[in-house]
């Protein structure tokens, strides 16, 4: 149908095109209910952070919520120690110990999650460490 010379200048335009960046892609949406750019490929220009309408906000906000209370959870035994120590009878040794071996525990961690939340996903792995790491601080 179409001759070998038309084909090979087809060939040539789709890779110039790719190699330049500017091959048309189609749009998947017409309208946004933001003010998007379209020269930078309809990425937004603003961010209403208090729009729980769309996934993307509600997203961003139980993430920083969940960050929130990991931290917390993790750093308040820190200043109830001299309460709960005497309660537990475990000496300042043991306190130290206990505080080295939770930094150690946290670097293991970022070891072995690094390259699971590549291959499954942060956010997979962070609800399963949160409902994890929940069952003993609760």
């Amino acid at each position: 149908f179409f001759s070998s010379q038309s084909k090979l200048l087809f060939k040539r335009t789709i890779a110039t095109m790719a190699e330049e960046g500017s091959a048309p892609e189609p749009k998947k949406y017409q309208t946004y209910a933001l003010n998007v750019d379209p020269d930078q490929d309809d990425k937004a220009t603003e961010i209403k952070l208090c729009n729980f309408s769309r996934p993307h906000m509600r997203a961003f906000h139980c993430s920083w919520w969940c960050f929130f209370i990991a931290f917390f959870i993790w750093f308040a035994i820190a200043p109830l120690l001299s309460e709960i120590g005497p309660d537990l009878g475990i000496s300042k040794k043991e306190i130290w110990t206990s505080s080295v071996v939770s930094v150690a525990g946290t670097i293991t961690m970022r070891f072995i999650l690094g390259p699971l939340c590549d291959k499954y996903g942060a956010r997979v792995l962070f609800t399963a460490v949160l409902c994890c790491c929940a069952i003993p601080t609760a």
